[in-house]
């Protein structure tokens, strides 16, 4: 059976983050990890098992116990702050290859095998396409609704806004052509040892 991605974003940072604005509930992060996150695929009790986890590891505190577990009151320890910090620096110069459960799966099949392959991958590609409509249906939204700020991008948190929604749209769109193409190199529907250029050739 081919596995299901689950994307490259950590649940643990993503719920970490949403306490670097201040305290919020367990109830509060549900809702606020939907929103913020809503093309993620954890699973539905991510946060129930996520929670005490960061707890056990000192980054979270439990403040104060709610007569539902909904209503448990959180807050980011330093060191979970810190932690959090120490993400954000080192993230954005992770440059390695995405290795998705999908792509190890597909590099590890057999001949015999590339019927479900092709059918999986054409799966994932109108998936894809549905994301990429909802997500911009969701810039849309936001435009309609005035938060993304003045169109002159004055608004630095309505610029910021934008350029996730934004770059959201792009993320789902990139992968409905990479799932193309990638259909393609399967099919060997191109030559394989025609060169691709690179941007130290001539010219």
């Amino acid at each position: 059976m081919p596995p299901s991605s689950k994307g490259n974003l950590a649940a643990t940072k993503a719920i970490l983050s949403l306490f670097a604005d201040g305290p919020d509930t367990h109830a509060g992060v549900k809702v606020r990890l939907r929103l913020a996150f809503p093309h993620a695929s954890w699973s539905r009790s991510i946060v129930n098992n996520t929670l005490p986890a960061l707890v056990t590891q000192g980054h979270l505190l439990l403040v104060e116990p709610g007569k539902t577990r909904g209503d448990d009151l959180y807050e980011i320890t330093e060191a979970g702050m810190a932690e959090f910090r120490r993400w954000m620096r080192e993230a954005p110069r992770s440059t390695g290859p995405m290795r998705e459960p999908l792509e190890l799966w597909i590099e590890h099949s057999s001949p015999e095998e590339l019927p479900r392959v092709l059918a999986v991958v054409s799966e994932n590609e109108q998936e894809a396409a549905q994301k990429a409509n909802e997500a911009y249906k969701r810039l849309n939204r936001e435009r309609a609704l005035g938060r993304l700020g003045p169109a002159d991008g004055s608004d630095y948190r309505g610029r910021v806004r934008y350029a996730m929604l934004a770059n959201t749209v792009r993320y789902w769109e990139q992968r409905v052509d990479r799932c193309k193409t990638l259909r393609m190199d399967l099919r060997a529907d191109r030559d394989l040892h025609r060169r691709r250029p690179t941007k130290d050739d001539d010219g």
